[in-house]
């Protein structure tokens, strides 16, 4: 978390997704206003000591509590948004209720899952938890034994 100014934090959320959460906006034009301006700070002519510098944003918007009240629902819609502004090739947009999961797009998957259980399409995959710190590469076979993980044999150090 990072403060950028009073009432104005920076969240990174994973990789290269960000949040940004405004205290003080109370209303859609100001919050596009605040991202608009985000772009801006964006925009390769701006930053990088006059050297142009390939950075792009895509930026989805979503406002308390009209699209949600909860920070987890809001980033939810605020990821929607920018996955659509990202399929319509533009920079920002905000959240719409059509964004949302419909009902019968839940049942059609509910519908789905269980025809793949009834028609056995289901497949159980997995990845095994080694501790690697207790790999063990010494040709001694009185210290070492070997585990079959899936195909992948691991020589571990024996207790």
């Amino acid at each position: 978390v990072c403060a950028l100014q009073v009432g104005v934090f920076l969240f990174r959320l994973g990789g290269d997704v960000f949040a940004v959460l405004f205290a003080k906006v109370t209303d859609r034009t100001g919050a596009l206003d605040a991202a608009r301006k985000i772009l801006a700070t964006l925009d390769p002519t701006s930053i990088g000591n006059g050297h142009a510098v390939g950075i792009h944003a895509t930026m989805g918007v979503a406002l308390a509590p009209e699209d949600g009240e909860t920070v987890d629902v809001l980033v939810e819609r605020a990821g929607r948004a920018m996955y659509a502004a990202r399929r319509a090739g533009v920079d920002l947009r905000y959240f719409e209720a059509a964004m949302a999961p419909q009902p019968s797009d839940r049942l059609d998957l509910v519908a789905d899952l269980r025809m793949a259980i009834d028609t056995d399409q289901l497949q159980l995959e997995y990845q095994p938890k080694v501790n690697f710190c207790l790999l063990y590469t010494s040709d001694a076979a009185d210290e070492r034994s070997s585990v079959d993980l899936g195909g992948r044999r691991i020589i571990t150090k024996k207790k």
